[in-house]
């Protein structure tokens, strides 16, 4: 309420927190004021800023003194002055509680570049509160105490500055190692420590057969490794030329020996790989002699062995009567030895079970005898003696001694 009898001054105002005059709307050196965020702009060439807020006092963009970099500083009650730029990489450190601040080197920290540090706490006197942000380098004097890595910085430590580059123990150890190749492990070479085969010679003592080794320093040439138990490996020994590894049976140690063939071998060996492809003695008989025909016998022909009719030149010495000869090598020997006992006036007859030497029977005579020379025959037939001479009957002779024949007879000489 102005005062009676004096006239008020209102200035261009707004009730609406947070607004801010625009320059078009004033006019070089006119005041506007915010009464909500108790705020005074004024305007100038340049444009329109902050001249005063209640509770604070706020200095013009053109405040007079002071260089490009200087800071604005309470050096004594009521009184500001302007602080020098400080030497680049150095940072606004506090001398405590009535005395002005400076320009100083962050102690502890020689180089690098830092980019966010969050936390609170203090490093060597210099306290962090909120995130301290470099666009450069900061260089600490000294070293930097009760720093929590864990929730006091933030971002990755390249391998620049000591770091691994990674923020997982998987992808660092990875980073660190380098190229990645299956079944190679960190091997020094004696300068650096790279990814390598493990070599036989980076192994000293004997490999436990729990570790993937034998436990075993030596062996002979020609030993086999087998498993002897079920944490255990031990060494056949080799033996002689021929024998092979036989099979001891689940849950046995093998062992050499010989192929039994009627046990270690199965299956039917065929022709083409030195069997016969039967498992029968005939059938193997029957394959190796190829077609079999009757009468046949199995012969060498100066080249193969086929089946083949015996011939006489294959017979050598004389076939004993057991063996189916007659143990004689002349006619009448023979004749003789398979007649048995020979008694004048006797003829093989056959007594119905043999053939023997025998007399002749009355009963062997036949009821028409018949007399057969080399040419001429004469046989009984119908009552008379016939006469022939090979197939052709020549004459005949009845019962009452008449003598028919068939063409001339000649006498000559007595009868």
């Amino acid at each position: 309420m102005s005062q009676a009898g004096f006239t008020p001054i209102q200035l261009y105002y707004s009730t609406t927190a947070g607004l801010q005059p625009s320059a078009s709307n004033m006019i070089v050196g006119e005041l506007a004021l915010n009464v909500t965020d108790k705020k005074l702009y004024a305007r100038d060439n340049s444009g329109v800023f902050l001249l005063a807020q209640a509770g604070s006092v706020s200095l013009a963009s053109n405040l007079a003194g002071g260089s490009t970099g200087s800071l604005p500083v309470q050096v004594a009650a009521n009184t500001t002055s302007f602080l020098s730029p400080g030497t680049a990489g150095f940072v606004l450190q506090t001398n405590g509680p009535g005395v002005a601040p400076s320009w100083a080197p962050v102690v502890g920290f020689s180089g690098g570049t830092v980019t966010s540090v969050t936390g609170t706490g203090s490093a060597n006197g210099l306290t962090l509160s909120g995130t301290v942000t470099g666009a450069g380098n900061i260089t600490l004097g000294g070293a930097i105490t009760g720093l929590s890595l864990t929730t006091q910085v933030s971002g990755t430590l390249p391998f620049a500055n000591g770091g691994t580059n990674a923020t997982t123990q998987q992808a660092a150890i990875n980073a660190l190692t380098g190229t990645q190749t299956s079944g190679h492990y960190l091997r020094s070479d004696g300068t650096n420590a790279s990814m390598s085969a493990l070599l036989g010679t980076d192994i000293s003592g004997t490999v436990p057969v729990e570790h993937g080794g034998t436990n075993l320093a030596s062996y002979t040439i020609g030993d086999i490794l087998y498993a002897s138990g079920s944490t255990t490996l031990s060494t056949l020994a080799d033996i002689a030329t021929g024998n092979v590894l036989l099979s001891g049976g689940v849950g046995a140690a093998p062992s050499y020996g010989k192929v039994t063939l009627s046990t270690h071998v199965n299956g039917v060996l065929p022709i083409a790989n030195g069997g016969t492809g039967n498992t029968g003695q005939q059938g193997a008989i029957n394959a190796l002699a190829g077609a079999v025909t009757s009468g046949q016998y199995l012969r060498g022909n100066g080249t193969n062995v086929v089946m083949s009719a015996l011939q006489a030149s294959d017979i050598t010495g004389t076939v004993s009567i057991s063996n189916g000869g007659t143990g004689n090598t002349s006619q009448q020997g023979a004749i003789n030895a398979l007649a048995g006992a020979a008694t004048s006036g006797y003829y093989l007859r056959g007594n119905g079970t043999n053939v023997v030497m025998s007399a002749i029977q009355a009963g062997d005579v036949p009821s028409a005898p018949q007399v057969v020379t080399t040419n001429f025959s004469i046989l009984q037939s119908g009552g008379k003696l016939v006469f022939k001479y090979g197939a052709t009957t020549i004459g005949s002779l009845d019962s009452s001694g008449n003598f028919i024949v068939i063409g001339n007879v000649t006498g000559n000489g007595t009868p």
